[in-house]
């Protein structure tokens, strides 16, 4: 749809905002792509939809109430463009808005291609076109237009659907997680640094499966050769009950600040596997996929926290300098000590 100039409306005085609304009324394919970012470590997730309707208007302009001269000054004109964006999901229409605004008090010369550029919508390359499904639909306005279309798996928690995300998906998303504290990335394998750990620094694996994913904290090669060396192997089994069977690590308050205590349902369990001295975590998929940002966080830094403060007791028990009875008074004083 051709737009004329002179419909502008007056409320309109920026002309980068009026360009910015004739771009997308005049598109000749009506998609876009809605970037939702979902944390700041990950690439945004990427939804291709269909522009149903476009508007333009004004807000009234905002004064500053800090006013010790009596003098009122204008702080902010907000100038505007609504997208009504629609895809569909698992067979069901899903209607989506966003705006593309500028405060016209500042003068700082933005282009419309700027405009979009900082927005979260971009334009789909023609890869994007080619690739997605799409299907006919009938919208409001009694129109039958082509709509984009996704589908996946649903999973239900607490009587609501929830979005299913692939073993794939969540091993890419916790790997670029991962990548930001360690060392190195070895397909699934990392390297993480710790003066507590035997050859200081251990080694973190990880298993996505089909329903179940675990995470193994585990000694490096130098701690298999002090555990291989060892006579005190059967002490160190019998703190590794204690841990287990005795020991709610995840109920417990390690002093960290960023978060609350976690409410999770999985726990670390202890074991001795190639020589190596291991602790895993098993967490159902369903609940990663659903809380992706606790869980990548209480895995990064309450897990690796936990365990570079349980090495020396391990150390100690292993070169017999400690006994496990002392081992476990150490565990109980954790959570003053950290």
């Amino acid at each position: 749809m051709k737009i004329n100039d002179a419909n502008r409306p007056k409320s309109i005085t920026s002309d980068a905002i009026w360009q910015v609304y004739k771009r997308f009324c005049e598109l000749e394919k009506r998609y876009v792509v809605y970037r939702k970012h979902r944390t700041l470590r990950v690439e945004p997730e990427r939804y291709l939809c269909y522009v149903d309707k476009v508007w333009i208007g004004a807000d009234e302009t905002e004064y500053d109430d800090y006013d010790p001269m009596g003098i009122t000054m204008p702080v902010r004109k907000m100038e505007w463009v609504s997208l009504r964006l629609v895809h569909m999901e698992n067979g069901k229409l899903c209607y989506g808005s966003v705006s593309l605004s500028e405060n016209v008090l500042y003068r700082r010369n933005l282009s419309a291609d700027d405009i979009i550029k900082y927005s979260i919508i971009e334009f789909p390359t023609m890869e994007e076109l080619l690739t997605t499904e799409f299907v006919e639909a009938c919208l409001d306005g009694g129109e039958n237009v082509m709509i984009p279309s996704i589908h996946y798996e649903v999973f239900t928690v607490d009587g609501m659907y929830k979005k299913w995300e692939a073993p794939g998906q969540l091993a890419e998303f916790f790997r670029k997680d991962f990548s930001l504290y360690s060392k190195f990335d070895i397909k699934n394998k990392f390297i993480m640094m710790s003066e507590n750990c035997a050859g200081e620094f251990f080694e973190v694996n990880t298993k996505f499966e089909k329903d179940l994913s675990k995470v193994l904290f585990c000694y490096n090669a130098v701690g298999a050769m002090e555990y291989h060396a060892s006579i005190h192997k059967e002490a160190l089994q019998t703190f590794f009950h204690f841990l287990n069977d005795s020991c709610d690590l995840t109920r417990r308050d390690l002093g960290y600040t960023r978060r609350s205590e976690p409410k999770v349902t999985f726990a670390p369990k202890f074991y001795v596997e190639k020589e190596r001295v291991t602790m895993i975590l098993g967490i159902p998929n369903p609940i990663w996929a659903r809380n992706q940002s606790d869980t990548s966080w209480y895995l990064l830094e309450y897990c690796k926290l936990l365990f570079e403060r349980l090495c020396p007791l391990f150390n100690g028990i292993l070169d017999g300098s400690m006994e496990p009875s002392k081992a476990m008074e150490k565990v109980r004083e954790i959570p003053t000590k950290i």
